[in-house]
């Protein structure tokens, strides 16, 4: 899948990763739009998020799309 991934202050890259697994209780979301928030805003500028974003991650939480995979429980 193409995923945004923050790697360091202003440094943000579009990249293909493997696509995630849903573990147990959760499900994947195939995203059809995305957008960004002031939080985003403030951890690009800073380069991550002292207590719960260290680069390189996966960047975003803004986001619809179409459940496409469904771990054990849901």
């Amino acid at each position: 899948m193409l995923a945004a991934l923050l790697y360091g202050q202003e440094d943000l890259r579009l990249e293909q990763v493997a696509d995630p697994i849903p573990s147990t209780g959760e499900v994947t979301i195939q995203v059809a739009a995305a957008t960004t928030c002031g939080t985003d805003l403030k951890v690009w500028r800073r380069g991550g998020h002292a207590k719960m974003l260290r680069p390189p991650t996966l960047f975003g939480h803004e986001a619809s799309g179409r459940i496409v995979a469904v771990g054990e429980g849901v």
